[in-house]
């Protein structure tokens, strides 16, 4: 008996080492497929295994986020969200899936559905991780709906619990700026940088753009500076720096700023407009006005306002 006991064991285990090896290379893969962009074959390959798959919940959590990552490359909406909804309806008591489900609702513009699913993940929580999971996901969630208290809430209760988690610093230096803050935002991303072990770009980009805020062109110049030493192809970092210097009366390296902009990213209205007031300061109005009327046709309007057609209206006549 004992014999055959072992026996058994020893072929169960054979097969879960054999179905692990199997779905390590299939997931394995999809990822290579996925490098190459090749998202259709991805899901392709997925699916079969899917039907191919026993009612493993574990395999079968992975295939769904695998699904629901290849939907979102493919800008699928409407699939990600009827087997996200598939999902929720199916486990309404699986702290992963609600969790999981709550951000990707979020992200796909869903919000009554995400605050649902969030606010039912949360009682679930089982660890300090799974908690921190939902606080950021609502962090996000309340960034979002503009919401900048709730923000600042859950931001804060994020900090309770893990003092050195750098998101929920950025996303709640976004909420005090949302609320005409700069001065706490700046204070926010000062610690947000202590923290920060990557010692990235973003983060002086962000900490430069809450300085631009609070009209300290020159604290602004510092950190986009730094932000480049660490990016130097990044063209709106240029572009910003560009515009520090403007405000601070330093027309000519306003405008090579502007150009190296231009270089990176020919098609950023907003330099346009900005490089045409700086001509403006020097008193070359029609160059001026060239730079304002490229900035109308690459549509200006659309993503800022009427300020371009304005400024045509008073100088370009």
């Amino acid at each position: 008996m004992k014999k055959t006991l072992v026996i058994i064991v020893l072929i169960l285990a054979c097969k879960s080492t054999f179905a692990q090896t199997d779905t390590t290379e299939v997931f394995k893969n999809i990822e290579t497929k996925i490098a190459l962009e090749k998202y259709e074959d991805a899901l392709v390959i997925l699916e079969k295994f899917e039907e191919s798959t026993p009612n493993e919940k574990e395999t079968k959590r992975h295939i769904f986020y695998k699904k629901i990552r290849l939907y979102e490359l493919m800008r699928d909406r409407n699939s990600t969200l009827e087997l996200t909804l598939k999902v929720v309806e199916n486990n309404p008591l699986d702290f992963d899936y609600l969790s999981y489900a709550g951000y990707t609702f979020t992200n796909s513009g869903e919000f009554d559905a995400a605050r649902d699913c969030l606010n039912r993940a949360l009682p679930l929580a089982k660890k300090v991780e799974d908690s921190l999971e939902v606080y950021y996901s609502l962090s996000t969630f309340y960034v979002h709906q503009g919401k900048s208290d709730s923000v600042i809430l859950f931001s804060k209760k994020i900090q309770e619990l893990d003092s050195m988690d750098t998101g929920s610093l950025a996303n709640m230096a976004l909420a005090y700026s949302i609320d005409g803050n700069p001065l706490k935002s700046i204070e926010v991303m000062h610690q947000f940088l202590k923290l920060d072990t990557l010692d990235s770009w973003l983060g002086y980009n962000n900490l430069a753009l809450y300085y631009l805020e609070a009209n300290d062109f020159t604290s602004a110049k510092k950190y986009f500076e730094k932000a480049l030493e660490k990016k130097d192809d990044c063209a709106f970092c240029y572009s910003n720096l560009g515009f520090c210097y403007h405000n601070l009366g330093d027309y000519k390296t306003a405008i090579k700023y502007y150009n190296i902009s231009i270089e990176l990213d020919p098609g950023n209205s907003w330099v346009y407009k900005n490089k045409g007031l700086t001509y403006l300061k020097l008193n070359r109005q029609e160059e001026a006005c060239k730079y304002f009327n490229l900035s109308k046709n690459l549509g200006y309007k659309t993503f800022y306002g009427n300020e371009v057609e304005e400024l045509l209206e008073k100088h370009c006549k």
